[in-house]
């Protein structure tokens, strides 16, 4: 319940990105990310999957490291959600570390049992718009 009200104030985060880090840290997110419970861990991939874009370089990348192994989680809900994250961050970054981060689990993606990770990451995979032109 409480992680459920957090998930409803995130815009709060956003007002003072610069303090984004001290936030998540004293609601504890990284705990519920690598909890055993797969409740907690989609909403709190949810309140990650809000603030991510006002996070600098070096939290974007300490956070995907913590959510990295989730590409292996049991229920496929998570994994979805977490192939988003990756997909967004490998879109959207010019960091070489988050791209290279980002590419490695989308890439376990493409052997996922659900298929429709399969589907949606070699849809991501081969967009027109994620390569550059000549």
């Amino acid at each position: 319940q409480c992680l459920e009200m957090l998930l409803a104030t995130t815009d709060s985060f956003l007002e003072y990105p610069e303090n984004l880090r001290s936030e998540l840290k004293m609601i504890g997110l990284h705990s519920y990310l690598t909890k055993n419970s797969s409740t907690d861990q989609k909403i709190a991939l949810q309140i990650l999957d809000n603030v991510i874009g006002s996070m600098d370089a070096d939290l974007v990348r300490d956070y995907l490291e913590v959510i990295k192994d989730l590409v292996f989680h049991s229920d496929s809900e998570i994994r979805k959600v977490v192939m988003g994250l990756f997909s967004k961050q490998y879109a959207s970054t010019e960091d070489e570390n988050i791209k290279k981060l980002s590419l490695s689990c989308l890439m376990t993606g493409l052997s996922d049992k659900d298929s429709s990770i399969q589907q949606s990451t070699i849809d991501f995979l081969t967009s027109p718009d994620l390569l550059p032109r000549d």
